[in-house]
């Protein structure tokens, strides 16, 4: 692996074995810290710095627990199922693309997209979809760069797979807004874009990251807007709180997905 500069001239060159330890380092700014992966790297301590947790790349192996814990898979300190020249890890959260569960996928979709989401106050949205082994996933996470609706149509997966649900989120708190639940209510039976009614339409399962960081999953159980909705995690850094105060349970105070 080679490093450029902004004349294009080569000014370190790295060597790996599969699992990350430095075979090969030279020249001028050979030293510089960001290096297998692009991550930062001490020579210290001789560790890699995921944002997560740290990378022994010795042993191959993490220091700390899997944050998603056995949603990842029942290795909680392997990198990358043990096969890195397959798979990739970039935040230390995930064994590479494939999940166990549609669960798994979402919460590695969610702490993907929620820094950016809560800096930019824009919603973002991902599918979330099953490969041919029986393996979840999901599609980059997308935005239209409006703080109150997000859009992606459910065609929109790798070819070959086959569409299981969708996760989207919903920035940083907004006055007059209930950022911390789905939108749609029984009550309010005009509007077919909230959330619920997504999910309903669909036939699926719907995920929602909210701006205190709590990842929330609705449910379908065949009455309108009226499914079941449980909270399976928290993104590894949340940024806030709710905000105080009286907030609108349905209608247009909510924000919402379109089909």
């Amino acid at each position: 692996m080679n490093l450029i500069d902004s004349a294009n001239q080569t000014v370190a060159t790295y060597e790996y074995d599969p699992f990350g330890r430095k075979l090969l380092s030279t020249g001028t700014l050979a030293s510089q810290p960001f290096q297998f992966s692009s991550k930062e790297f001490s020579e210290v301590t001789g560790l890699n710095y995921y944002g997560l947790r740290f990378y022994n790349p010795q042993t191959g192996r993490w220091l700390s627990r899997d944050p998603i814990a056995e949603s990842g898979g029942i290795n909680l300190y392997g990198y990358c199922l043990n096969d890195p020249v397959n798979f990739v890890d970039p935040w230390g959260t995930k064994p590479g693309e494939p999940y166990t569960t549609p669960d798994a996928a979402a919460m590695a979709a969610a702490n993907d997209m929620y820094e950016d989401s809560y800096n930019n106050d824009w919603e973002y949205i991902a599918n979330i979809y099953q490969d041919k082994d029986g393996k979840y996933s999901y599609t980059e996470p997308k935005t239209q760069e409006n703080p109150h609706s997000s859009s992606l149509s459910k065609k929109n997966i790798p070819q070959g797979t086959s569409y299981n649900s969708n996760i989207h989120s919903h920035g940083a708190p907004s006055e007059g807004y209930n950022d911390e639940e789905f939108s749609g209510s029984p009550d309010d039976p005009c509007d077919r874009s909230t959330d619920k009614a997504v999910s309903d339409t669909r036939g699926s399962s719907g995920y929602l990251v909210t701006p205190s960081g709590k990842v929330k999953k609705y449910t379908p159980n065949g009455s309108y807007r009226a499914g079941t909705v449980t909270t399976i995690g928290t993104v590894n850094n949340p940024k806030s709180t709710p905000r105080n105060g009286p907030q609108p349970t349905s209608g247009k105070g909510n924000r919402g997905t379109k089909i």
